[in-house]
């Protein structure tokens, strides 16, 4: 960590007034965990923006959280937040995109899937932090496998996977399967042994989803069954450490090899429990304590002694057009939904 007199002040812009007012009264910000259901249902500010300030804080980062940008500091704000009323050319800011499309009003980016890397100077990769208060599957379950469960917005269930004929598939086979749509029950894997994460969603929604289901998998102890998506094949290795599938029979024949196969069931968790702590919340602070002590404290420096305001202000209107011109490809491209589930 940079000796304090060497760091370039960072802001985290947090909009939500309740929850910003308590967490300003509070000398010591309370865990994610300690607030549920607040996080994920809340909204991605929640997930993105007061998590992080959290996480850094309680590492003893002299983080800020306020409600506006300012000048002379690093700004971390999410995407929903970026505007031009907050005169984006009179601060430095760093975006969180999150599921959204491409943000130009902005200095940075932080994405959560790599396919989002488009400028290897601009945009940066960090993981989506864990489930709060994620609750592990019962160890006593040992190398079962007869509890499969959906977790997520019921929205995004592929619908192929939730007819009563793909139901009585599963009973055949000695599993029974459960929708937990609700989000204060996506802590809860106590009960299950695998999960099952196919989505609805179109081409341009699996570009810029990140890989949360199945590192939630690997911290929870559970088999993932995981969609063919870009952000799982990115952090994981189909067959290694989670089973791809995308149709009913390619689920149904997944189910049938784990059930004639103890060793298969036995590996996959093996393999989900050394991935991990590279996905711990302490290890995803640590990502987020060299992003912004390393390239974003770099780009705040060359930023501030670059061309003057006169000239980002002349150059602004072309680059909120090309935000403009993101956004809406991004809601043509999408169902323009929550990033939740």
């Amino acid at each position: 960590m940079l000796e304090a007199h060497k760091m370039v002040p960072v802001r985290f812009v947090y909009r939500r007034r309740d929850l910003f007012r308590r967490m300003s009264a509070e000398p010591s910000p309370p865990f994610p965990c300690d607030m549920q259901p607040r996080f994920p249902a809340e909204g991605g500010a929640d997930c993105w923006i007061l998590q992080t300030w959290i996480h850094l804080r309680r590492l003893g980062m002299p983080v800020e959280l306020e409600r506006e940008p300012r000048r002379g500091c690093i700004n971390v704000l999410y995407y929903d937040d970026l505007n031009w009323k907050r005169m984006p050319p009179l601060h430095f800011l760093v975006a969180v995109q999150a599921d959204r499309g491409r943000p130009e009003l902005c200095n940075l980016r932080v994405v959560q899937n790599q396919l989002c890397v488009k400028d290897p100077h601009a945009d940066f990769w960090i993981p989506h932090w864990p489930q709060p208060g994620l609750r592990p599957r019962d160890s006593s379950r040992g190398l079962r496998f007869e509890h499969l469960a959906y977790l997520g917005l019921e929205r995004n269930l592929d619908r192929r996977l939730c007819t009563p004929e793909f139901f009585r598939r599963l009973a055949d086979l000695g599993v029974r399967i459960s929708l937990r749509t609700a989000p204060e029950d996506w802590t809860s894997y106590e009960d299950l042994d695998g999960i099952l994460a196919v989505r609805r969603a179109t081409p341009f929604d699996l570009t810029i989803k990140p890989p949360s289901k199945l590192i939630n998998c690997w911290r929870a102890g559970v088999i993932p069954l995981m969609g063919v998506e870009s952000a799982y094949q990115q952090v994981g290795t189909p067959g290694r450490d989670y089973l791809e599938v995308d149709t009913g029979d390619e689920v149904i024949a997944a189910i049938r090899r784990l059930k004639s196969s103890a060793e298969l069931r036995g590996d996959l968790l093996e393999a989900g429990s050394r991935r991990s702590p590279e996905f711990s919340e302490r290890a995803i602070a640590e990502r987020w304590i060299r992003f912004l002590e390393g390239p974003a404290r770099r780009a705040f420096l060359r930023w501030r002694e670059g061309p003057g305001l006169a000239s980002r202000l002349w150059s602004f209107p072309t680059i909120h057009r090309a935000h403009e011109t993101q956004k809406r490809f991004w809601l043509s491209s999408t169902r323009g939904e929550s990033d939740a589930g």
